[in-house]
C-alpha cells in the first residue's frame, strides 16, 4: 500500500481593514480632509475624531454632529471630540467613501499628531482606527524650548562671571609681596 502525503503551502492573505481614513493636514487651505472608506459589509453610521482648537467640521450631506470643546471665544482650549451621525440613508455604505473635513485655529500651540478614530456600524459595533492625522496640542516643553534654552545660556552666563568676580578678590589685596632674605 502506498501512502501519498500531500504538503501545501499556501501565502497568508493579506488582511484588509474593514474602515481606512487617509488624509490628514492639507497645509495650503489649513483644513484637516479625511477620506473614510467602508471596506466591510456594513453601512457606517457614526464617527468620532478627536480634535485640539477645532473651528469648523464638514461633514457629507446628510450627516449631524457635535464638537466638544470648540475653538471659541470664552471656551477653555483643551482637547475635544468631534462626533458626527449619519441621517436617514446617509451612511457610509459598504465598498463606499466619503470625506470629511476640519479647518482649525492654527497657532503656536497646535500642531499635527496622531488620534484614535472611533467607527461605529450599523448593527452598533465599532472598529478604532489609530495614527488618523488630527489638530493636536503641542506639548508644554515643546512650546517653550527655546526659552528655557536661552535661560538656560544665560543662567551659565552669570555664573561664570560670578565666578570671575571670586578669581579677582581671590588674589589678593592688590599689593605687591615681598620677601627679605
Amino acid at each position: 500500500m502506498v501512502t501519498l502525503l500531500l504538503v501545501t503551502w499556501s501565502m497568508p492573505l493579506p488582511v484588509i481593514a474593514q474602515v481606512t481614513i487617509e488624509g490628514g493636514l492639507n497645509r495650503q487651505q489649513r483644513l484637516y480632509i479625511w477620506t473614510i472608506t467602508n471596506n466591510s459589509n456594513k453601512p457606517i453610521t457614526a464617527v468620532r475624531i478627536p480634535h485640539y482648537r477645532a473651528v469648523i467640521f464638514t461633514p457629507p450631506a446628510g450627516w449631524e454632529y457635535e464638537i466638544t470643546n470648540k475653538n471659541e471665544i470664552g471656551m477653555k482650549m483643551a482637547p475635544g471630540v468631534i462626533t458626527a451621525q449619519a441621517g436617514a440613508g446617509s451612511s457610509i455604505f459598504p465598498s463606499r467613501a466619503k470625506v470629511f473635513t476640519l479647518s482649525f485655529a492654527p497657532g503656536s500651540h497646535t500642531a499635527p499628531g496622531t488620534g484614535v478614530a472611533t467607527i461605529t456600524f450599523a448593527d452598533g459595533t465599532s472598529e478604532t482606527i489609530d495614527g488618523v492625522e488630527v489638530p493636536w496640542r503641542v506639548p508644554w516643553f515643546r512650546r517653550h524650548a527655546l526659552l528655557i534654552g536661552f535661560g538656560a545660556m544665560f543662567a551659565v552666563f552669570l555664573f561664570v562671571q560670578v565666578l570671575r568676580g571670586r578669581r579677582k578678590q581671590g588674589s589678593g589685596s592688590g599689593q605687591p609681596s615681598t620677601q627679605s632674605g
